[in-house]
C-alpha cells in the first residue's frame, strides 16, 4: 500500500495552502486507501491535483475520460442553483451599497483632517530627525 506523505506532497510543488490543509486532515500522513480520499474528497483537498501528480500517463488519460461528464454533470446542475443565488443576492447587494454609500462618505469626511493632521506630523518628525542627524 502507497503511503502519501507531507515531504511527498512538498516534493510535487504542493501549494502550501493544500499542503497545510494536508497536514490538518492527515497529521499522521495518509495510506492510500479509498476510504483517505473519499475522506480527502469530503474535506475539500485537490483530488485533480493530486490525480495530475500521482497517476501515471495511461491512468491519467483515463481518469480525465471519465471525470470529464461527471464535471459537466455538476457544472449542468450547478447552474441553476447559481442563477437563483444570484437573483435573490442583487436586491440585497443593491440594499448594501445603498446603506453603505453615505456611511463611507461621513467616514471619509471625519477621518480627512486626522489624516492631515497625521501627515504634517509625520513632516515635522522627519524634518525634526533630519536637523538633529545633520542632514540638512
Amino acid at each position: 500500500m502507497k503511503r502519501i506523505t507531507y515531504e511527498m506532497l512538498k516534493g510535487w510543488g504542493a501549494n502550501c495552502d493544500g499542503l497545510e490543509r494536508f497536514r490538518e486532515v492527515f497529521p499522521n500522513n495518509a495510506d492510500l486507501t479509498e476510504e483517505n480520499l473519499t475522506l480527502a474528497a469530503r474535506e475539500h483537498l485537490d483530488l485533480g491535483w493530486f490525480a495530475q501528480h500521482f497517476l501515471p500517463m495511461p491512468l491519467l488519460a483515463e481518469y480525465e475520460r471519465q471525470q470529464a461528464p461527471l464535471w459537466a454533470e455538476y457544472e449542468r446542475q450547478k447552474a441553476p442553483l447559481l442563477a437563483e443565488y444570484e437573483r435573490q443576492e442583487a436586491p440585497l447587494l443593491a440594499g448594501y451599497r445603498r446603506q453603505k454609500a453615505p456611511l463611507l462618505a461621513e467616514y471619509r469626511r471625519q477621518q480627512a483632517p486626522l489624516l492631515a493632521g497625521y501627515r504634517r506630523q509625520q513632516a515635522l518628525l522627519i524634518w525634526r530627525l533630519l536637523v538633529e542627524g545633520g542632514l540638512t
